[in-house]
């Protein structure tokens, strides 16, 4: 099935899921719902990377240049996003200009470096829009304001205070909801034969301390005093630091749980399938990709599909299951079975992996 087009409702959503910087919910909503986000238009001739370029952040942004959006396109105006991006920049407060440059800015211009020459219907290019928002900086650096620059890191995170222990919260729920929503949406076939779409952790972690900055920026309308004292600061980032080690073993306990039934469901699939087949009065011809295997890619991972849910203390029920496993694949059960249903050009290749499959099993049977 084709993707299909976007209705006002649709529309609406995805545009609040990027105001709001949200691209997990923005990702598995467009799953959900087979939405090519390449094609969607909004007004002013603008796509979505015009929209986030005005309104988001830089997680939608980056999803929005992964999945294709173009970056080159032009609105009525002849502005592409990154011409919005800059508008923005030069109209912001100079302590969030940082942010829209590392966030908006510079990641379509990695993706596409000759954007800077990209000219709107009024002669403005964002090289001169980039150059203007350069000046400004130094302008209020001369002056004396308060600024930060572009490539500065972002302030330490006051992980004690009540406000922050929330959007800690809000931000692992966001994480939760992602990994969920990706098991329900994606169809058991194919959602456990590896298009399981998991991030590191060095990823994830940058990623949650990033959405944290961007939240604490827009949301915080004061600034660090400058009497804090310094051991504050130290005391910051221990809790910091203590935050992160809690969100790793969540993120941890959530992979392995993950991993864990996947395999389950592997091999409960395999059990559907084999039995089915074993009964079936069928007469349609079995090819090699007919027949469900008990292993994905290597013989020798037979047991990590098969005893996935027995405990290895439990030596009655592994010895148990393993003989039923060694009647079923003997090669003269086998052929006795579906030998009559085997499609003659492919015999010598399905014993031959009937055969390995038995002698691995009899191996496994030997060392129990």
């Amino acid at each position: 099935m084709g993707k299909q087009k976007c209705s006002h409702c649709q529309v609406y959503k995805l545009k609040r899921y990027t105001k709001e910087d949200r691209p997990a919910r923005m990702r598995s909503y467009v799953a959900k719902h087979n939405i090519d986000l390449t094609t969607v238009e909004l007004s002013k001739r603008r796509n979505l990377l015009h929209y986030c370029s005005k309104y988001g952040l830089g997680g939608v942004c980056r999803y929005l240049l992964e999945v294709g959006v173009n970056p080159y396109s032009t609105d009525e105006d002849g502005n592409t996003p990154v011409h919005l991006a800059l508008r923005r920049g030069l109209k912001e407060a100079s302590t969030n200009v940082h942010t829209i440059y590392n966030e908006l800015i510079l990641p379509q211009l990695e993706k596409c470096p000759f954007l800077t020459e990209e000219v709107d219907d009024y002669g403005t290019s964002c090289r001169d829009l980039l150059d203007r928002l350069l000046e400004k900086q130094q302008r209020q650096k001369s002056s004396g304001q308060e600024f930060q620059t572009w490539y500065e890191t972002p302030e330490t995170v006051d992980c004690s205070s009540p406000s922050e222990q929330e959007w800690q919260q809000k931000i692992f729920q966001e994480y939760h909801y992602e990994c969920e929503q990706e098991g329900v949406k994606i169809k058991v076939s194919e959602y456990f034969e590896g298009d399981f779409n998991e991030e590191t952790y060095d990823e994830w972690c940058e990623r949650m301390a990033r959405e944290v900055h961007n939240k604490r920026k827009y949301s915080n309308t004061g600034q660090r005093s400058k009497e804090e004292p310094k051991n504050k600061k130290t005391s910051a980032e221990d809790d910091l630091e203590k935050a992160r080690e809690k969100m790793k073993q969540k993120y941890d306990d959530e992979q392995r749980r993950i991993k864990e039934l996947r395999v389950r469901r592997k091999k409960q699939d395999y059990e559907e399938n084999i039995k089915s087949l074993l009964s079936s009065k069928d007469v349609t011809p079995l090819g090699f990709n007919d027949i469900p295997w008990p292993f994905e890619s290597e013989v020798t991972d037979i047991s990590k599909r098969l005893f996935c849910d027995i405990s290895p203390s439990d030596k009655e029920t592994y010895r148990k299951y393993l003989r039923e496993q060694q009647i079923r694949w003997h090669p003269d059960k086998f052929l006795q079975k579906l030998g009559h249903r085997i499609k003659e050009e492919e015999k010598d290749c399905i014993l031959e992996r009937v055969k390995e499959i038995s002698q691995e099993l009899n191996k496994l049977f030997d060392s129990s």
